[in-house]
């Protein structure tokens, strides 16, 4: 075989010749915008993705047909593309053809001589939210958009281009086009508004905003999401988004609506990051929601996972962190004692009556950990009985998995159905971003600067997880969550480090739950996530090792999809039973728990 020094000399003589290529293409294209200024009938532009574009399988020929009928095609890959032409809103557009597909609408959509028609496919994560941008940037101008999918013939197609030809023929430019405006946005100016938080997690998201009031700010958190605040969101986005994106713009702008808002007193916290899930598109998106809606006074909080989320005020930043870990510890307790409470409904009242005690005692100002200790201690002697159930491990979108309503209540669906749910925590994102920001920093991917201040703010990150669960120690033997490293490493397995994102994630974690005792492991996303895509391929083959049952979920915000647990479950526990109907006692449970203590 050829040794290293012979595969570099390829590689560098393969590269040039792709660079020869790619300029000759858009030397090329340069020489076609030119000559259509002189032809009888205007160009199309073909937008998408190579395999949509020029793979006459996927597309059925139609980009051909176009040029049959008297048009110049031009490719996008045939345009010069230059990323600071992009602009600011689409710095975080992580994608590369999408920035180049942005790239070619904002540089031709000025131009009267060409029009784009865009092909995607069904179901296609980037074009969910890259082909919107695009007919927004695009405005009045008319644009085509062909949506393949392998069981379509070409009539269908041939008859819709025939008729974007007929209107391009005579089609005007519009005097003005449209913008998405990021403006800049202070400190200063959240603290004289009030925020809405999106109700993500049942503990997390109400101290999370005790905590911004807690430090000088007007927050809340947007009620939990309903049935019509799904409806409006769905009307205000094209359906093919993922369902966290749909639920979270419904529920914001149904609570604007609500209450009358002035936009100038109100703003949106959404998180977002650099890649590779769609996540890092929802400010974005709703930004061009707002807009539109007449809300473009209504600033939206976007701190980004690519830092740790170190935009925020370091000491509101340092405390959600706290209130985080501490959420996960009280929410996984209460999972923990609610299938065994000897009064239905208990557990759920006490739960619900310490976070309202414990949000009271952030936004006071009160020393929170003793208080947040005599929260579990409460939890815990809340009186239980009856043997050991089987135990689920639930993992997935991050979103999708904490929020009750996107996961149609999948921890009550797993209790009643006889199980034991331990749901994978709110922080472990957080402490996988600080793993990758440490983890980049030793690739040397940033300068000593910002490797030297990321370095020392993350050490503080794990200090304090560590910290919190020594102090809940007795409350979650058994319940303990793995290192961070352990939890890449399994994953690292399946998918390479620096591929990034949830499905690693997810992978490593399901691993973990079943390692950790789990009977059965629920991989809650979005319809057409694509880490959820990608994870439950790989799920197939982890179950199949380990000999534990891999249930993928993929909520689309309708239907009683959680039915299936069910079926699952009753298999379990007609395996486990003994011959006297009872399952082994739980070493760890709590009625061992009340003995030991």
């Amino acid at each position: 075989g050829a040794d290293a020094k012979e595969v570099r000399k390829a590689w560098l003589a393969a590269r040039a010749a792709q660079r020869e290529f790619e300029a000759a293409c858009q030397a090329r294209g340069e020489e076609a915008l030119k000559e259509i200024e002189s032809e009888p009938k205007p160009a199309i532009i073909i937008l998408g993705r190579p395999y949509n574009t020029f793979d006459t399988g996927v597309n059925l020929g139609l980009v051909r047909k176009v040029a049959e009928r008297g048009h110049t095609v031009i490719p996008v890959d045939f345009l010069k593309y230059k990323p600071e032409e992009l602009g600011a809103e689409f710095q975080n557009l992580f994608w590369n053809f999408p920035q180049r597909i942005i790239h070619a609408v904002k540089k031709l959509r000025q131009n009267p001589r060409v029009y784009p028609i865009y092909f995607t496919n069904f179901n296609c994560g980037p074009d969910s939210f890259v082909e919107p941008y695009a007919e927004h940037l695009a405005g009045e101008k008319p644009t085509l958009t062909l949506g393949m999918d392998e069981h379509d013939a070409d009539a269908g197609y041939i008859t819709r281009i025939e008729a974007f030809l007929d209107v391009v023929k005579n089609a005007t430019l519009p005097e003005k086009f449209p913008e998405i405006v990021v403006r800049e946005t202070s400190d200063d100016e959240f603290r004289r508004r009030k925020i809405w938080i999106p109700n993500m997690h049942a503990a997390g998201a109400m101290l999370g905003a005790a905590a911004f009031r807690g430090m000088g700010f007007d927050a809340d958190v947007i009620p939990l999401e309903t049935d019509e605040s799904f409806e409006l969101g769905r009307q205000l986005t094209t359906g093919n988004e993922c369902l966290p994106t749909v639920v979270t713009i419904g529920s914001f702008v149904q609570k604007l609506r609500e209450i009358d808002a002035d936009p100038k007193k109100h703003a949106f916290f959404m998180a977002t990051a650099s890649g590779p899930c769609r996540f890092g598109q929802y400010a974005l998106k709703h930004r061009m929601i707002l807009d539109e809606l007449g809300y473009a006074d209504v600033p939206i909080m976007s701190p980004s996972s690519l830092n740790s989320y170190q935009g925020l005020p370091e000491a509101l930043r340092r405390q959600v962190w706290t209130l985080f870990v501490a959420s996960d510890i009280l929410l996984k307790l209460r999972c923990r004692v609610r299938p065994y409470e000897a009064h239905p409904g208990e557990t759920q009242r006490v739960f619900e009556e310490e976070l309202s005690r414990l949000a009271r005692v952030i936004e006071s100002g009160k020393k929170f950990e003793p208080e947040w200790m005599q929260s579990l201690d409460r939890l815990s002697k809340v009186p239980t009985a009856g043997p050991k159930k089987p135990l689920v491990g639930i993992v997935g979108e991050i979103y999708v998995r904490c929020n009750a309503f996107t996961n149609d209540r999948v921890i009550e669906s797993i209790e009643e159905h006889g199980g034991e749910a331990w749901l994978a925590p709110l922080s472990e994102w957080f402490l996988y971003t600080a793993y990758l920001q440490n983890w980049r920093a030793k690739e040397d991917l940033r300068d000593l600067v910002y490797r030297g201040k990321s370095l020392l703010k993350n050490k503080y990150i794990q200090s304090v997880e560590h910290g919190l669960y020594q102090k809940a120690a007795k409350y979650m033997a058994g319940r303990e969550e793995p290192e961070i490293e352990a939890v890449v490493a399994e994953g690292a397995k399946y998918l390479p480090v620096n591929f990034e994102g949830e499905a690693l994630l997810t992978a490593g974690r399901t691993v973990k739950f079943i390692q950790q005792g789990a009977e059965m492991v629920v991989n809650c996303a979005p319809f057409g996530c694509m880490p959820g895509t990608i994870t439950s391929a790989l799920f197939q083959e982890i179950q199949n090792r380990m000999g534990v049952p891999i249930v993928n979920m993929f909520y689309d915000g309708e239907g009683d999809q959680n039915s299936l647990l069910g079926i699952y479950l009753a298999q379990i526990r007609g395996r486990s039973e003994k011959p006297d109907g009872h399952r082994q006692a739980d070493a760890t449970g709590p009625a061992a728990q009340d003995q030991a203590t």
